[in-house]
């Protein structure tokens, strides 16, 4: 999660994304849009470790039962953070659709984000299953912004580590490949306000 590089065309989408908010207030919906229980549900129900590779080698399955639905799931938990925040920009990640960048520029970009444009982080259900919501967490507490959960309202940094273990133990008990997660708990140790079990 260190050593961030930006894509090469996100320029110019940072540059947008300051005429728009300007100095307002902007808060980021972490949501998983690729990964994520559905993602999860989908590799035990197909037998198949390698999360990752699930989008590559069931390219048609991945898009009608974790990326479509992950979508449509952003899009109605950002339409309520928006009425609840009238006077905050809200950032949904899942409309961005950049065809030539990789995951790693998908989530490198999004870091850059939360580091620099946004005063708190609100995490959808399910954020501990998503490589991308785990990073953009770890992320925020890195840089002491406020992590909420995104339905109960409340803060979520002394709880972060011990999901992100459970969902660890959950991933191992599957045979499913998740170092990223190990890795983020390694990060989320070295946060004061992250108690890991």
């Amino acid at each position: 999660m260190s050593g961030m590089r930006l894509p090469k065309s996100s320029g110019a989408l940072v540059s947008m994304l300051d005429t728009v908010i300007g100095a307002g207030k902007v808060y980021y919906l972490a949501v998983p849009v690729t990964s994520g229980p559905r993602l999860w549900g989908l590799a035990r129900k197909l037998n198949f470790a390698d999360l990752d590779g699930i989008r590559y080698k069931f390219g048609c399955q991945f898009d009608e039962e974790v990326l479509k639905p992950n979508i449509v799931a952003a899009g109605l938990l950002s339409q309520g953070l928006r009425k609840r925040f009238k006077e905050a920009y809200i950032i949904n990640p899942s409309v961005l659709v950049a065809n030539d960048w990789s995951p790693e520029e998908y989530r490198s970009f999004w870091r850059y984000v939360i580091r620099d444009k946004v005063s708190r982080v609100y995490l959808a259900p399910g954020w501990q299953y998503s490589h991308g919501c785990v990073e953009e967490c770890v992320e925020a507490m890195n840089c002491g912004i406020s992590v909420y959960d995104a339905i109960v309202m409340k803060r979520i940094e002394s709880e972060a580590c011990r999901l992100v273990s459970l969902a660890i133990k959950e991933g191992l008990n599957q045979g499913f490949r998740i170092r990223f997660l190990e890795l983020a708990r390694e990060q989320f140790k070295e946060c004061a306000t992250a108690e890991c079990v």
